[in-house]
């Protein structure tokens, strides 16, 4: 794995490749492709969160295989997924 702890979340996405594997503590998310510079994930999630332009953060639900985005995914309150991010992994 490649530690990325302290990283950005533009770091991450200008490194990552479709198919990439990215771990955080007891979630594994696969990387799909960028669109308008966005990274997005695929993986199992039961919901999320994300600081929305007003600065609140805004929950949804969802329960299943999901594409989001990588990069306004919060881990909780205080940090995102960018911060919890462990490995990044290319499987050749």
């Amino acid at each position: 794995g490649d530690r990325a702890c302290q990283r950005s979340a533009r770091h991450v996405r200008d490194r990552v490749l479709p198919g990439d594997l990215l771990y955080i503590p007891g979630h594994l998310m696969m990387v799909i492709g960028h669109v308008d510079g966005q990274l997005y994930v695929i993986h199992d999630i039961e919901g999320g969160s994300w600081l929305g332009a007003d600065g609140v953060l805004h929950r949804m639900h969802l329960n299943g295989v999901s594409v989001t985005p990588f990069a306004p995914l919060r881990f909780d309150d205080h940090s995102d997924f960018t911060d919890h991010l462990t490995a990044i992994l290319r499987i050749p």
